[in-house]
């Protein structure tokens, strides 16, 4: 799909995605950007995010009972190319994720998503065990760390992937649905690791977006939650990665704007949300006591 372009706008961005370019421009808004319907989404379709089948799984994990873990941790990641190319991705999620449970027995679910519902797949590898490696005692599970966290890489690696669109707020759904069997007097964490960049669903951006536009953020947000896209998340902390790393480079000014975008999508639930380009360290809630 080619994208139209105005001489008189500043192109800051082309960002192509499996053949549908999107323009991010910063200048006059005109009759067009930011102004065009957002495309058909693909959103709630009824269907409930799926296991992928089919996966030799090995990871060396331990029995420890999930109803006595720590809290509940689901990270799901955009397998659409431009996410899923993006440099160090797997190193900076496995980075994240070894932190935040290497003193903590978490729940652990990943997978990955595309253009509506029914493409989010979770790892049947890694679907709600708790994530500590095997071994009666300390010191073995020590020394067996290092294959579970390579195990966790592989797992990462082999997602499904490919999708030809991406739905940020799929994964939002699909998240808090996963998390919603969880203890909720214990920590919920969803991590998503997305560019940040709907070209489907109810905030799907126009073909050619005006990132200075008054009101496109608003709009796209009433969009969703007009639909019924956005569901409830009290008591969840929402983790958005990767903002704007995308084979494109983009501008501050339109990396800026898909952060200010996802954190709206992301705050209607209710959730406690932290959207940035970049991974932080640890993602477990500051706020919680870990002794």
């Amino acid at each position: 799909m080619a994208a139209s372009r105005n001489a008189t706008t500043n192109v800051l961005a082309v960002i192509t995605l499996a053949g549908v370019a999107t323009v991010m421009t910063t200048g006059p808004a005109g009759a067009g950007p930011g102004s065009a319907a957002p495309a058909a989404h693909g959103g709630a379709s009824g269907e409930r995010p799926t296991t992928s089948a089919g996966s030799d799984c090995d990871l060396p994990l331990g029995d420890a009972d999930a109803d006595e873990a720590d809290g509940a941790l689901v990270v799901l990641v955009d397998g659409t190319v431009s996410s899923a190319d993006q440099e160090r991705r797997v190193d900076d999620l496995v980075r994240t994720l070894d932190a935040t449970t290497t003193d903590r027995e978490l729940t652990v679910s990943v997978g990955s998503f595309g253009g509506s519902d029914a493409e989010v797949r979770f790892s049947p590898c890694l679907d709600g065990a708790v994530f500590v490696p095997d071994g009666n005692n300390a010191r073995t599970r020590e020394r067996n760390r290092p294959d579970l966290v390579e195990g966790l890489a592989e797992t990462l690696t082999t997602l499904a992937a490919g999708y030809e669109s991406s739905d940020p707020t799929s994964a939002i759904r699909a998240g808090i649905d996963r998390l919603g069997p969880a203890d909720a007097d214990q920590p919920r964490v969803l991590l998503i690791h997305t560019d940040g960049i709907p070209t489907t669903g109810c905030a799907a951006l126009p073909e050619e977006v005006n990132v200075d536009e008054p009101g496109l953020v608003d709009r796209l947000l009433e969009a969703c939650t007009s639909a019924g896209q956005l569901p409830s998340a009290d008591g969840i902390d929402v983790v958005i990665g990767g903002i704007g790393r995308t084979d494109t480079d983009l501008s501050a000014d339109a990396v800026t704007f898909l952060i200010e975008l996802n954190t709206a999508l992301c705050s209607a639930t209710g959730a406690t949300c932290s959207v940035d380009p970049n991974l932080p360290p640890d993602i477990w809630p500051d706020s919680v006591d870990d002794d």
